[in-house]
């Protein structure tokens, strides 16, 4: 049976900061000094719509795939600007600006700030699915007004709880809900100068989905004499709470200075009573079917709206378990052992190909991150196979054949 892993971390949107300067300066400058500036702030979560810039940038066609429903996109978006002394200059809400369908991307929200000085700008998209752990009320980020003293320990500590189930957003059914995002950043805003240059700055910056999603997609090598389906799919520790915002997180490249390379985090926090539990994800029935009429080889797929929080695994060895129709048991008719996930960090779409065979199970596990390239990078992707990043440093892939000794 052949198995293997890209240990790839999260590929986050690059971020290109138009008109301020390419570093987060160390330390603050002075506050209050010069005329106001007009300050644009672009945010992107993903595709712009056009989908033709897809094809040709990377080997093969279509290689990104476009989030799969709306509620990956960006239905609300909320932008605070910090200032250096701590208190909020701006408080932006923005919901009837963004279309129906969700928006991957927003340009152009214009505000007049201070300048010469280093902003904390702080990203907050679907904000009805904020939910602090143990709440069932969205968090109110009305209670940053301006002038008011931003208080960054409370949103920086803020954590996002899974229900009973161990999922974090549940779209399964008719109710549905947005898939919350979030970022921070520190973004300098140059002084305007006497002849009014630097009057007019701007940022465009990326959010970054606070999730983690599954898919299956299963084949079998042979047609049954006896039809069945797979009624059920168990994941093993999966973890109960996140941070809102990405904490402790090292960006490959780094995240300054800004570019449109590839961004993936190698590493980063969890909150530290999170718990890894198990994760029932029942399929629905007639969809993974194998009938006296399949035919050997062709691929079967469930991709469940079901979204889980980020996790770190702290040794041990992540597990599939699946049930097929007609098994009323609490028992499992397969279970493979999954390569090692030493990480599972939010944006990350995980993608479990099955091959049933008669008297075995061989998974091969895609751990795909969200890549940013400057055309149009999206939540997950088309192939079963993507290459993995090239050139510095990048995760490794691992190749495991346990019919080897």
């Amino acid at each position: 049976m052949r198995r293997y892993l890209n240990i790839a971390l999260i590929l986050t949107l690059a971020m290109s900061v138009i008109g301020c300067s390419d570093d987060a300066p160390d330390g603050v400058s002075a506050a209050g000094r010069g005329d106001k500036v007009d300050f644009t702030i672009n945010v992107y979560a993903g595709d712009p719509e056009d989908k033709g810039s897809r094809v040709g940038s990377l080997p093969g066609e279509d290689y990104f795939e476009g989030p799969q429903y709306v509620y990956e996109r960006m239905g609300t978006l909320r932008v605070i600007i910090v200032r250096p002394d701590g208190t909020v200059e701006h408080n932006e809400y923005l919901s009837a600006q963004l279309p129906a369908s969700g928006a991957s991307f927003y340009n152009g929200l214009r505000v007049q700030v201070e300048g010469n000085e280093t902003k904390r700008v702080y990203l907050f998209a679907n904000e009805s699915s904020i939910k602090a752990a143990g709440s069932d009320t969205p968090f109110d980020f009305n209670m940053f007004t301006i002038g008011s003293v931003f208080p960054p320990e409370t949103v920086n500590t803020l954590q996002l709880g899974a229900s009973g189930t161990g999922v974090l957003i549940d779209n399964t059914g008719e109710e549905k809900q947005y898939v919350p995002m979030s970022e921070v950043f520190e973004v300098f805003v140059e002084k305007v100068g006497p002849d009014g240059e630097n009057a007019e700055q701007s940022a465009s910056l990326f959010i970054t989905r606070a999730a983690v999603k599954f898919s299956f997609n299963v084949s079998a090598t042979f047609t049954p004499a006896t039809p069945f389906a797979i009624s059920e799919f168990a994941v093993s520790s999966l973890g109960d709470t996140e941070y809102l915002l990405p904490t402790s997180a090292e960006y490959v490249p780094a995240k300054y200075p800004t570019s449109f390379s590839d961004r993936y985090i190698r590493s980063y926090a969890v909150p530290t009573a999170a718990v890894n539990n198990p994760c029932r994800l029942p399929v629905p029935s007639s969809l993974l079917e194998f009938g006296r009429d399949y035919v050997p080889g062709t691929v079967v797929s469930f991709a469940p709206q079901l979204y889980f929080c980020e996790t770190m695994l702290s040794g041990g060895q992540c597990t599939l378990k699946l049930k097929l129709a007609g098994n009323d048991a609490d028992t499992y008719d397969a279970e493979i052992a999954l390569p090692n996930l030493p990480s599972l960090p939010r944006n990350t779409h995980v993608k479990v190909n099955l091959t049933l065979d008669r008297s075995d199970v061989k998974c091969q596990i895609d751990v795909l991150p969200y890549t940013a390239v400057p055309l149009n990078p999206e939540f997950g992707f088309d192939e079963l196979l993507p290459r993995p990043p090239t050139g510095g440093d990048v995760p490794p892939w691992l190749e495991i054949d346990p019919d080897e000794d």
